[in-house]
């Protein structure tokens, strides 16, 4: 994450939630990361490799491994409700998804808005 006072400049107009690269002081790439116009945190780090492009397979690789080490755990075994994605530490940034019984939940607060997206129970396939 890139703090607001971390921020010594914005190159070009990019918009909230546009993938922009963000640079050391030097102007060395350092990471890819999902732009935050109006938040303390202006950028929420997609990947540290500069040069990993971000686009749908970016976020199927993200969610399919998201989806395997949840099937991993004991409690996969023993409910029917868990966290499939918790944002940050699955390398999505402000997504989460929750699946209970035969619906999903998924949310996500784009960066760059002013709060999240409301949240919706889509039914699930199995």
């Amino acid at each position: 994450m890139d703090f607001l006072g971390a921020v010594e400049r914005v190159t070009g107009k990019p918009g909230p939630g546009d993938s922009v690269e963000v640079r050391d002081a030097s102007g060395q790439p350092l990471a890819q990361a999902a732009f935050s116009p109006k938040s303390q945190i202006r950028a929420r780090v997609w990947s540290f490799d500069a040069n990993e492009s971000i686009g749908a397979d970016f976020f199927r690789s993200r969610l399919t491994r998201a989806l395997a080490l949840r099937e991993g755990l004991p409690a996969a075994r023993h409910t029917n409700a868990m966290r499939l994605v918790h944002g940050e530490s699955d390398g999505m940034p402000a997504w989460w998804s929750i699946a209970m019984r035969t619906c999903w939940r998924c949310s996500s607060s784009p960066p760059g808005s002013s709060g999240g997206a409301s949240p919706s129970w889509t039914p699930s396939s199995s």
